[in-house]
């Protein structure tokens, strides 16, 4: 499993186990959208946010939001024989 690390404004997300832990209390999208709305609102008080990019993370915060309500993440299978993309099982 790759490393890596999330530095946002607020440290809701940051590290391979707290991705984890959101995804397990099944919160991940919602805490996404917490991050991006954090951001925006950063981004206002400090006037660096123009309308497009206001307008794109609120479409974004709503898009998490709809996904939150909507779905949950589950782990892909590690042994799953997989075929690749464009090929039938026949071929």
């Amino acid at each position: 499993m790759k490393k890596y690390r999330i530095t946002p404004t607020c440290s809701c997300v940051k590290d391979e186990a707290s991705v984890d832990f959101h995804v397990k209390s099944d919160d991940y999208f919602g805490t996404i959208a917490t991050v991006a709305s954090l951001i925006r609102q950063d981004m206002d008080k400090d006037g660096y946010n123009t309308e497009s990019t206001r307008a794109a993370l609120k479409g974004l915060e709503k898009d998490l939001v709809y996904l939150q309500k909507n779905y949950y993440i589950i782990p892909k299978q590690k042994n799953r024989k997989s075929v690749p993309k464009g090929k039938l099982k026949s071929q």
